[in-house]
């Protein structure tokens, strides 16, 4: 009698795998783009520390992101001459929803993901903005 594997047997094998990967590539995908994310939303936390620094100076905060006491550092994933602080007349309040600085993701940049800007608010909230129907990284609103 020979011993090995049958045809149904290594079909039923790859057919598994096929299902299994089906599944973790494209988690993998979510993943890695909300890690890359990642780069952006602490940049955004330290300028929105800066915009809070500014208005408690001047009553006003800044559309000039060198006016800010932070040196911002190049970027590995986002392009930085996307970055835009935001002037707001008013801060605090009950909202907190001032948008202070936002900053996008090319697709030139993220072929396989697309375009989408995250923004930063005076609450510390950050949102993602989808307006080319790509879908934002996980974790995001």
């Amino acid at each position: 009698m020979c011993k090995g594997f049958t045809l149904l047997e290594l079909l039923t094998v790859v057919i598994i795998i096929a299902i299994l990967a089906a599944i973790a590539i494209p988690q993998f995908f979510k993943a890695a783009e909300r890690a890359r994310a990642s780069e952006a939303v602490n940049l955004l936390g330290v300028i929105r520390s800066a915009q809070i620094r500014y208005y408690a100076e001047h009553a006003i905060t800044t559309d000039n992101c060198s006016e800010l006491d932070v040196d911002v550092p190049d970027l590995r994933y986002f392009d930085i001459s996307t970055l835009n602080c935001l002037k707001q007349t008013s801060y605090g309040g009950t909202s907190g929803t001032n948008e202070l600085a936002n900053i996008q993701r090319n697709t030139f940049q993220n072929p396989g993901y697309g375009t989408y800007t995250l923004r930063i608010y005076e609450n510390g909230e950050v949102k993602c903005d989808s307006s080319t129907g790509i879908k934002c990284p996980a974790g995001f609103k």
